[in-house]
Formats: structure tokens, C-alpha cells, sequence
């Protein structure tokens, strides 16, 4: 509400109630609106919800908009937005408009956040662009992301010099580094709880702005994360281009709560490869070792089901060491192909992979102890998948002293291609 009153005086018209309970301020601006000067009748309603029921503290509204302020650290976000939607366009009343509109009366929800903690119910809504059931957000939904507090295009810099000339540069020298890319560099950020297993992956230098084009004359490499008797398998369809970048085009990405078989998943991959890749030359399956397991409930390895379910070749990594496969990403986040051309880069589409690299995937921390392990969770399976794609491609590379490429026949760390009826 102080934030409120700078711009619209508790002196401007009627103000009822007091600071903290609910109140009513109700007012009348004179503005011009196509060279004519108009009267608004603006009633503003504030109400918290606290400890109500939510269904029950909307029900009975008639508002024209929302606004929710802090909108990232609200954990009902979604049913919020549902239920408050639900009371939307209805004020004014029917009979004080015109009998006719050319155009439907503006009626919407609007808001305000901080750059959120990953896997927050306004992360997944917003950046993700995934529903808590795992469908697709609506279309109607808008980011309007501000720049770096550090970026010249910042849009209140020329007020922050009115405190101090380099306000956000002597910030970030007062503040955690972790509160820097948050809170002055505006971009997501993991929780308090771990730290990103590839801090060198970049949102704005390894995600593409416009979707990527599946290039006709490149084979598609399928990176798949599914041991034997998984139900979370993952999997992200990658190019790379003759300049050697890996394109990372789509995915296959689960919610905590959505499980898969490896029918199911076999079945999705060939759904993929039949429409969106339908032109590419080849493919290949490339697969967790684990998956060369015998499955419990089949005489099958993983991979042999998946080569049948997908009728694709399948080659198993030539690794499952957590430091080989991290540093077949790790290379591509740290190098370029060309100027300004990183040497992996990923559709905007691949919203699972892309939380995972920002930090859902993260080495869980204890105090200022860091785990060895990166936590298991949705983010886990699919980044794990996208790593498997670089290293059964890329071999063991030079971080290792050697170099054994997909092609090392007879090296005993070679990937194993596997062929089955």
C-alpha cells in the first residue's frame, strides 16, 4: 500500500478502511483519451487472503482487473490465477455499458516479481510454461522481463544515480553472489539448498530466441536417461551442425508427478522422429550404460526394448562416471564455434533442460557443505540425458588425457552398439 499511495494519494477521493485490514479507495481522474477529455471511476479493493479458504475468498468478486504484487513468492499462484480469473470483466455492470462494443472491454490479471527461485509455483507457470498437472500454460500469459540491473538499458537508473552514481555496481559488492543474478541481474536462480551442477550454462547465451530449424541433411542424436525399472525416463533430441555446434531442438521431459514405460517412452521418441524430424537423414539412440541392464519384468535389456519400441540403432554411453558425462556439457557451455556463436545452444521450446542448466539440477548443500551427488528430481533425468547425447557422440574427451571417439572399436570404454530383432 505505500508503494500504492506514491502514485495515487490516500488524499485522492475517498479513502475507507486502514493499513493492514481491508480497504476501499475510490476515486475520479480526469484524463484525455483520443483528444477528449474523459472521466474514470477507479475503486480500488485491497484484500489479503491470510488464512482464508481461496475458493471462498473470491467467490462473490466483481472486479474489472487483479493486480498481485510479489506475484514469485505466492505458492497458491495458480489457483489464484484460476479462481481469480473466474471473477474477471465483471464490473462494470451490464446495463452501464453500451448496448454494443466493437471490442471486448479490457478485463486481466497483472502483476509484479523479482526474477524467482526455480521450481516456485511462478517459475514453472512463467518460465517453464507448464501447469502443475504438466500441460502447456495458457496462451494468454505474458513475461515482461526487465533488464540487468547492470545493463545501460536498465529503466530506473537515472533515479538510483539520485542515491549514488554506481548504485548497482557498489550493491553487488555488499551482497551474496547469489543474491547478484536474482535480484541486479534478473535471472532465475536455484534455492539457498545447492548449487547448479553447470554453472557455466548461460540462459541468454545458450538458449535460442527464436525456435531452431531441424537441419535435413544432419542425423539427430537422441540422448536418453532410462536404466532398467525407471519410470522418469528423459530424453533430448540434439543436431550438430558442421561447424560442430550441438543443437538441442526438443525434448522429452516428465513433472515430478507424470511417469513413463519404456514402451511409452519408445512410443513418444517415434512420434517425434515421424513428425517434427521426419526429414532428417538418421538417428541414434544414446543411452545411460544402465539401460544394457536386463529389465525385471523382461527378458529384454532397456535398450533392446527401446531399439525395438523405436526402430532406431542404440549405442550405450561409453560411460556412466558422473565426470566424463558432465564434462562433455561442460566443454560445449565453456567454448565457442565461431564469434559469438556458442558451442551449444537450445530451443526455447526445451523448458525442462533449460531449468535443469540454470540450477534445478544442483548439488544439494548443507549449510556451506556441498554434496557430492546432484539431487534426484525431474531436472536430474533430463539433464543426465542431454549429457549422455554429448559423450556417447564426443567420447571420453582431453580432460581425461585421452580421446576415444564413438568409433573406438576395441577400446573397452568405447560405446557398445547394440542390435536386436
Amino acid at each position: 500500500m505505500p508503494s500504492y499511495f506514491k502514485v495515487f494519494p490516500q488524499t485522492l477521493g475517498e479513502f475507507r478502511g486502514s493499513r493492514g485490514d481491508p480497504a476501499d479507495h475510490v476515486f475520479d481522474l480526469q484524463v484525455q483519451i483520443a483528444g477528449q477529455v474523459q472521466t474514470l471511476h477507479i475503486e480500488t479493493l485491497f484484500r489479503a487472503v491470510n488464512d482464508l479458504d481461496i475458493e471462498d475468498f473470491f467467490r462473490g468478486f466483481e472486479i474489472t482487473a487483479m493486480h498481485l504484487p510479489e506475484a514469485d513468492t505466492n505458492g497458491d499462484l495458480d489457483q489464484i490465477l484460476s479462481l481469480g480469473g473466474s471473477r474477471l470483466g465483471r464490473y462494470p455492470e451490464p446495463h452501464d455499458r453500451p448496448e454494443t462494443a466493437d471490442a471486448p472491454a479490457y478485463a486481466g490479471i497483472f502483476g509484479d516479481a523479482n526474477a524467482p527461485i526455480i521450481g516456485t509455483a511462478y517459475y514453472r507457470r512463467f518460465h517453464s510454461k507448464v501447469l502443475p498437472d504438466g500441460s502447456p500454460a495458457p496462451a494468454g500469459d505474458k513475461l515482461f522481463r526487465q533488464p540487468s540491473g547492470l545493463s545501460p538499458n536498465a529503466e530506473n537508473l537515472k533515479f538510483l544515480r539520485r542515491i549514488r552514481p554506481d548504485f548497482y555496481e557498489h550493491y553487488c559488492t555488499t551482497i551474496d553472489p547469489y543474491d547478484v543474478g536474482r535480484m541486479v541481474k534478473n535471472k532465475p536462480g536455484f534455492g539457498r539448498h545447492g548449487q547448479p551442477v553447470h554453472p557455466n550454462f548461460d540462459p541468454d547465451q545458450h538458449v535460442a530466441i527464436q525456435p531452431l530449424q531441424v537441419d535435413r541433411f544432419q542425423p539427430v542424436y537422441i540422448g536418453i536417461d532410462a536404466g532398467s525399472n525407471t519410470l522418469k525416463p528423459a530424453a533430448t533430441f540434439n543436431q550438430r551442425a558442421y561447424s560442430g555446434q550441438w543443437r538441442t531442438l526438443d525434448e522429452i521431459y516428465l513433472p515430478d508427478q507424470v511417469q513413463m514405460t519404456t514402451q511409452e517412452l519408445g512410443a513418444e521418441i517415434r512420434r517425434k522422429m515421424e513428425t517434427r524430424f521426419q526429414h532428417a537423414p538418421g538417428a541414434m539412440l544414446c543411452l545411460d550404460p544402465a539401460a544394457g541392464g536386463r529389465n525385471a519384468s523382461s527378458e529384454f535389456t532397456t535398450a533392446q526394448e527401446l531399439q525395438f519400441y523405436t526402430g532406431i540403432e542404440a549405442q550405450l554411453a561409453p560411460s556412466n562416471q558422473p565426470k566424463h558425462r558432465r564434462a562433455a556439457i561442460d566443454r560445449l557451455f565453456r567454448t565457442n564455434v565461431g564469434p559469438g556463436q556458442p558451442a551449444k545452444i537450445i530451443d526455447p521450446a526445451c523448458t525442462g533442460l533449460i531449468a535443469g542448466y540454470t540450477g534445478g539440477f544442483h548439488y544439494m548443500k548443507r549449510g556451506q557443505v556441498v554434496g557430492v551427488s546432484p539431487a534426484k528430481n525431474s531436472y536430474s533425468h533430463v539433464c543426465e540425458a542431454d549429457e549422455y547425447a554429448a559423450l556417447t557422440v564426443e567420447g571420453i574427451g582431453p580432460s581425461e588425457g585421452r580421446f576415444i571417439s564413438r568409433e573406438g572399436e576395441g577400446a573397452a570404454d568405447a560405446p557398445r552398439v547394440l542390435y536386436g530383432d
